[in-house]
């Protein structure tokens, strides 16, 4: 096979010239295509004699020849035009230094050029490649060059384990090419590390350390590896003191993944993707101070990464991520220290928020940020489940007279919202946040919140297994909202100083409400309030719904509902203090009626408790045991109206009566039963009031069996038999006492009448009294008690005295 020597002679089997000494020319004298040389180290595919110049040995080469490059230094430009492997001896001792103000290589309009073991240095680009394809740069030294390290424009070039440093514009610039980064290295530098435009690039196994601009521009000088309308992958890169940002995209897809952010002031940061959006997974970052990730006007995957800042504080953001109509995917990152928020879904980059769009973020965790833990908003719909939230203190500072910092979970306006599994704790203000928002939570948690655990403005939809504890002023707050709570547990609610005061240590405390609910339409299925400090669900012009719910260890009220309506059933309310609260203080603003059905009250104060009562208010079928006071108290003082149907209860060891109803309407009809009234109490009280008891039971009794006064009432089929007191006690009243089967074996009279009263007493059974039958002591009653069944008084049937006389009054 012939070989080119380097005079350009071919030699077969025998030497026909030698080569010159000096200098010469490769051909016959008048050749266009002299090359002048002198011999040297610079060797074509190993052969000698060498060439003392690099450009001369690359004019003679072949395409597919390798030129190995002695140690030494070399001055003098070259270019590359044909397939050629370059390779120095040593990099450290190989170097290569191009002529002033010109690049130092130049590979223009070629394939397959390799590049190896050099320092190349120039005053102006050390390695440029134009419109050339399958070249390699390896084991390069690229360094102080005047502009660029490496330029590459139109061509397919791969770098690999290559040292760059002190290059004012960038190591690496690509524009319109495929490039491919390994295991290299970049330091001080001052403009950018790599710098993309329009190109494919692959970064991987590489670090960077240093790139501080020298003069602060626009144009983000000091970023470590920044993509302009490029898709880019990083991946096992180390970058380090990026003054900027370490890895930019602008209208760029960027993937970066299993790589190490240390002291940059962005860690990763897209504005606008390509096609595909942008990935950052696996990767650490740690000291990136303004945003950790920003990926923005994009969709977005942010996943397993571990960010963390020591010194909290500033305007600073772990991820960040929006875009309109885009998709969003943030899981399993660890964030801690950020001085504003952990995860911000919908970041508003250029003054407006965008909309629409899907997120899932899951499995993250958040700690120590001072505004929010997690900002999520704008969309049409999102997943957030298994997150950790904690530490968010608040930052000393109202808006409005409004809290806008101290929040765990803040979610707002999604179409659809699904949540589960979510964790917040030790956060200062609210511990979720929803507003505008259709949503479904399952087993979330929140605990040790300062002013709300969940706060839920204009919102519609469900919590299963909501778990509220230790939390201070308010464990759930929901405003005009429609909300479904099943099976929650709202516990340890207790008392708490408001913000605005916890500096400063002024003795002012908020009271404690386990549900703070109004202008809304709530239920609560088989859900737990306990040991709430003083209400468990507080109600302002509210639809409630209650059911199968255990109210227990509150110290003031179970359910207080003003201008409420709706229904509280088969729930259990123990040792509290009232269990149902009513109260209208104007009776044109009452909006509905409300059902108290089918409940257990034991160990409360009153089981059902009503202040300025207005509209219908139905208490049936409950079990009332061991009050402290009464069993149902019930007023109207502020207009008349309030109707009160008490049916088919049953009442047992009370301390007060059992009912006590003052300026209402009262229904007591199907089979109420009273037992054990205690301190001489009467079992009915009614004062002022209207209406019918029909069907009531009493038994035993410290005190009277029913006392009205005041009263327009209807009395009948009732049985009030053994109280201490008289049976029935009636003054000033105007009174139908029809048909009653027992009202006997009373410690007094059956019946005592008294003051200003008319009516009838007839057709009932009075016996057995230890007091007279019936005992009348004023001239200002008349009535009829005919037809009577009377007998076994004690002292008589009827007793009349102070002018009293019953007309019809034989037995």
């Amino acid at each position: 096979m012939p070989r080119r020597t380097p005079c350009g002679i071919l030699m077969l089997g025998l030497v026909l010239s030698a080569c010159p000494t000096g200098a010469g020319d490769d051909d016959s004298a008048g050749d266009d295509d002299d090359v002048y040389y002198e011999p040297g180290c610079i060797t074509i595919n190993g052969d000698e004699p060498g060439f003392a110049h690099l450009q001369d040995a690359i004019t003679v080469a072949s395409a597919g020849d390798e030129i190995e490059i002695c140690d030494g230094e070399f001055e003098g430009s070259v270019v590359i035009e044909k397939s050629l492997t370059l390779r120095g001896e040593d990099a450290d001792d190989t170097v290569l230094v191009g002529d002033t103000n010109e690049m130092a290589v130049t590979i223009r309009e070629a394939s397959d050029v390799t590049l190896s073991g050099i320092t190349v240095e120039s005053s102006r680009d050390a390695v440029v490649v134009q419109l050339s394809t399958g070249v390699v740069l390896e084991d390069l030294i690229v360094e102080s060059s005047g502009q660029v390290g490496i330029s590459v424009e139109g061509s397919e070039v791969a770098i690999a384990d290559s040292a760059f440093a002190d290059h004012p514009y960038a190591a690496v610039d690509a524009s319109g090419s495929t490039v491919e980064v390994s295991g290299c290295s970049f330091t001080d530098l001052t403009g950018y590390g790599v710098r993309l435009k329009a190109s494919d690039a692959v970064i991987v196994d590489s670090e960077f350390e240093s790139v501080v601009p020298q003069i602060e521009t626009d144009d983000y000088d000091g970023t470590c590896i920044l993509a302009d309308d490029s898709t880019v992958t990083v991946d096992q890169v180390e970058l380090s003191a990026c003054t900027r940002v370490g890895v930019y995209g602008i209208d760029s897809d960027l993937t970066v993944t299993s790589s190490t952010l240390f002291d940059c002031a962005n860690g990763v940061a897209g504005i606008g993707g390509a096609s595909e959006g942008s990935t950052v997974v696996d990767c650490t970052l740690d000291e990136v101070p303004f945003f950790g990730v920003l990926l923005a006007d994009q969709d977005a995957v942010v996943s397993g990464n571990e960010l963390r800042l020591t010194e909290t504080g500033g305007e600073t953001s772990g991820i960040a991520v929006g875009g309109d109509n885009a998709s969003f995917e943030i899981r399993d990152n660890q964030i801690s220290g950020y001085g504003q928020i952990g995860i911000w879904v919908q970041y508003p980059f250029g003054g407006t928020t965008p909309t629409g769009g899907s997120a899932v973020v899951t499995g993250n965790t958040v700690t120590d940020t001072e505004l929010y833990g997690m900002l999520i908003q704008a969309l049409d719909e999102a997943e957030v489940t298994d997150n950790v939230v904690q530490g968010i203190p608040w930052g000393g500072e109202l808006s409005n007279g409004g809290y806008v910092d101290g929040f765990g979970l803040n979610l707002w306006e999604i179409g659809e919202l699904s949540m589960s599994g979510n964790e917040v704790s030790d956060v200062d203000v609210v511990g979720i946040y929803l507003i505008d928002t259709t949503f479904s939570s399952v087993d979330d948690q929140v605990s040790e919140t300062g002013m709300w655990g969940v706060l839920i403005n204009q919102c519609s939809g469900t919590f299963e297994g909501l778990l509220v504890n230790n939390t201070s002023v308010c464990g759930v707050d929901v405003r005009t909202s429609g909300v479904a709570f099943v099976d929650a547990v709202i516990r340890n609610v207790h008392q708490g100083v408001p913000p605005e005061y916890w500096e400063d240590g002024w003795p002012m405390y908020y009271y404690a409400h386990g549900a703070l609910l109004s202008d809304s339409q709530c239920s609560f299925v088989d859900s737990w309030f306990l040991d709430d400090q003083d209400w468990a669900l507080e109600a302002y012009d509210t639809d409630i719904s209650v059911e199968g719910t255990i109210f227990r260890g509150v110290a003031s009220y179970g359910v207080y509902s003003s201008y409420g309506f709706g229904e509280i059933r088969d729930s259990t309310f123990e040792d509290l203090g009232y269990g149902v609260y009513l109260e209208n203080p104007d009776a044109d603003s009452q909006i509905g009626d409300l059902t108290v059905a089918d409940n257990l009250f034991s160990g409360v104060s009153s089981a059902l408790y009503s202040s300025n009562l207005a509209g219908t208010t139905v208490f049936e079928g409950n079990q009332v045991e061991s009050t402290t006071s009464y069993g149902v108290y019930l007023a109207d003082s502020v207009a008349d109206g309030a109707v009160v149907e008490v049916r088919d209860n049953g009442f047992s060891a009370l301390a007060g009566s059992a009912v006590y109803a003052s300026g209402i309407e009262l229904q007591m009809v199907g089979a109420n039963h009273i037992d054990g009234v205690e301190n001489g109490a009467a079992a009915v009280a009614l004062h002022g009031a209207t209406g019918v008891v029909s069907g009531l039971t009493v038994t035993g009794g410290s005190g009277p069996g029913l006392t009205a006064d005041g009263s327009d009432l209807t009395v009948t089929g009732c049985q009030l038999v053994g109280s201490a007191g008289h049976n029935l006690q009636l003054s000033d009243s105007t009174v139908q006492v029809l048909d009653n089967p027992a009202l006997s074996q009373g410690s007094a009279a059956g019946i005592k009448l008294g003051g200003a009263i008319q009516g009838s007493i007839t057709g009932n059974t009075i016996q057995d009294n230890a007091a007279y039958g019936i005992h009348c002591d004023s001239a200002d009653v008349v009535l009829d008690a005919c037809d009577n069944t009377m007998g076994g008084n004690a002292p008589g049937d009827l007793f009349e005295e102070n002018g009293c006389a019953l007309s019809c009054a034989a037995q």
